[in-house]
């Protein structure tokens, strides 16, 4: 087995466990479950999310996640986005996302 895939490996089973020691089901549901979307860059963990609604829910409880990732990768900064496409999109359009209203469905206007 080469050394990429062997802390491929690693990251995934690291990336496991944080959402294992996430108690809040919403927060869970939230993060990715695929640790392509998750990239440790230095002492800086960037989560992709999909969703303005993820991403919102995500940083109100950022508190919770930076606890559970400290306790698997140390003290490390967490920083929370969407892709860069789906975030000009979202820029081009207007887009406005109420972070109070945590079951509403998210929908984008049509340019």
């Amino acid at each position: 087995m080469g050394k990429r895939m062997e802390r491929d490996r690693e990251f995934l089973r690291r990336w496991r466990q944080v959402l294992a020691n996430i108690r809040d089901q919403m927060l869970r549901a939230c993060l990715p479950s695929d640790p392509s979307k998750v990239h440790l860059h230095g002492d800086t963990l960037t989560v992709e999310v999909d969703s303005a609604f993820k991403k919102s829910y995500i940083l109100r409880k950022l508190p919770k996640l930076t606890e559970a990732v400290e306790k698997v990768f140390g003290p490390v900064k967490v920083e929370v986005g969407e892709p860069p496409l789906v975030e000009e999109l979202e820029r081009r359009r207007g887009s406005q996302f109420d972070p109070q209203v945590v079951d509403a469905f998210l929908e984008l206007p049509n340019p």
